[in-house]
């Protein structure tokens, strides 16, 4: 199982001795270490912030559920509905930007029609930069692919929706 330390340390190899907080951000992860709560009017109390996607205030989350799960949390500010849970754990949340990243999971929230398909295929001719930099952060995790599917986020939701402490 993938922790954020490990997440981190892929961050530290791959930085090319740039801040390592921001070795992931054109795939849609800044990452935040050690993982700390963000301070935002919609940002679960038990949830320690580990990513953000940059963009509007979007960050990731482990929910602290008390028990040895955690749970990832995507907290969209911007949105009526400000969280969403939307993995069991980190690899299956890794494994949702096996092809594209993470910074469109905020589609999640504004446009959920278009998200699984999106998700499903690689884009590399899109950005091939980004494309490089997700393949070496895949062999260096081992992770694998995770298909986004809305009817595991509304479980998952359902699941962990009244363990969200909000403020």
């Amino acid at each position: 199982m993938t922790d954020v330390d490990d997440l981190w340390r892929a961050a530290l190899q791959l930085s090319g001795g740039t801040d390592p907080g921001e070795a992931f951000t054109s795939l849609g992860l800044r990452l935040d270490h050690p993982p700390a709560r963000f301070d935002t009017f919609c940002t679960p109390l038990n949830s320690l912030t580990f990513a953000s996607t940059a963009v509007d205030g979007v960050h990731f989350g482990l929910l602290q559920t008390g028990g040895p799960s955690q749970p990832v949390v995507m907290t969209v500010p911007m949105n009526d509905v400000n969280n969403f849970v939307i993995a069991a754990s980190l690899d299956e949340f890794l494994g949702l930007g096996y092809y594209v990243g993470w910074q469109p999971l905020d589609g999640i929230a504004y446009h959920p029609e278009t998200v699984e398909a999106y998700f499903a295929q690689p884009d590399a001719e899109q950005w091939p930069e980004e494309a490089e930099l997700l393949q070496k952060l895949r062999d260096a995790l081992s992770l694998k692919y995770w298909p986004l599917v809305l009817s595991r986020v509304r479980e998952l939701d359902e699941t962990y929706r009244a363990v969200l402490q909000l403020p």
